[in-house]
């Protein structure tokens, strides 16, 4: 039950968390389970072989398998996927002396199903794939939204989760956690506006964590994120001119203050009463002629403002022709 205490009379299970091979193995790198921290093994983890899990109380305390429990299974969605192996210390303790908390060492078994193929064992799941199709997009100049493929071949066992690694400015990989779930997408936060991210993932499912994607395209986070403009403002409308039985009028505008981050490159308008409207209208201009209207009419001049993300938000100037 501790790292030089009595071995327990009763059967103990402890509930754990499967932690990415690349924190295990890298002696920097640390990962939460719940409010505990674990660090990295080091060299001594051999990612091909081994498996590392550690847990966590509500208290806060780690949980960890300890001497006497060797050879003991790590059991994921009722399946075997790890055996007991090794650790520094246990839980953070070695025979009453505080240690660095680590992860616990555990066999991974879908390295050995070949050789117990050999002699008669079967397993009918294994990790699965890679993932495909990794595509990130900026939301804002410091969070990006992350998509991709599941893999096709699931291992036999559903995905239960991804792991996401990044890498900045084309330095080394590191690690973003796991999605603790089998959902495609994930929103990264706390970018660097004018870095440059690529990203990663590995499926992970009850033999464990399969291969990584290959990286999404590079995506360089803007300073400041480009959206359509605002309203235009400021409408001025000049005389009523009569031409047979119709009237026409020129209508003026200012330009959106927020132009979205991009230069305003042209609007489009539309004229329309009692709820029906007119096409849209090309402008290079902030102004147009509304041409062939009634007399004694309410009309709804409506205009957006356009940059090269699109058109914005829609403004809309009502005005009345004369009665005769």
């Amino acid at each position: 039950t501790s790292s030089g205490g009595d071995a327990p009379d009763d059967f103990l299970v402890a509930d754990l968390t499967m932690i990415p091979s690349s924190v295990c193995s890298s002696p920097d790198a640390s990962y939460r389970v719940g409010s505990v921290t674990y660090r990295g093994l080091g060299s001594r983890f051999d990612a091909d072989q081994m498996i590392c899990a550690g847990g966590a109380t509500a208290s806060g305390k780690p949980i960890d398998t300890c001497q006497g429990d060797s050879g003991g299974p790590l059991v994921a969605r009722s399946t075997l996927v790890g055996v007991v192996s090794w650790g520094n210390g246990c839980a953070g303790v070695d025979d009453g002396r505080p240690v660095r908390l680590t992860p616990g060492a555990y066999t991974r078994l879908a390295t050995f199903l070949p050789w117990l193929a050999e002699r008669g064992v079967t397993s009918s799941t294994s990790v699965p794939g890679a993932p495909t199709g990794v595509r990130a997009v900026a939301d804002s100049s410091t969070t990006a939204t992350l998509t991709w493929n599941a893999p096709s071949d699931k291992g036999g066992s559903a995905i239960t989760s991804y792991v996401v690694e990044e890498s900045v400015d084309g330095g080394a990989w590191s690690n973003l956690g796991d999605t603790g779930d089998g959902q495609t997408s994930v929103n990264v936060e706390e970018l660097m506006p004018g870095s440059s991210y690529q990203f990663r993932v590995a499926a992970m499912n009850s033999s464990g964590v399969g291969a990584m994607s290959q990286p999404s395209a590079a995506l360089v986070m803007p300073s400041e994120l480009v959206t359509t403009p605002g309203a235009v403002s400021g409408f001025s409308q000049g005389r009523f001119m009569k031409r047979g039985s119709t009237y026409r009028v020129p209508v003026r505008w200012r330009p959106p203050v927020d132009d979205g981050g991009a230069a305003i490159i042209g609007y489009v308008a539309r004229v329309g009463f009692a709820g029906r409207w007119g096409s849209w209208s090309d402008l290079a201009l902030p102004a147009t002629t509304a041409t062939g209207l009634l007399v004694g009419t309410r009309y709804t001049l409506q205009v957006q403002a356009v940059n090269e993300m699109g058109a914005g938000v829609i403004a809309s100037y009502s005005f009345t022709t004369p009665r005769r």
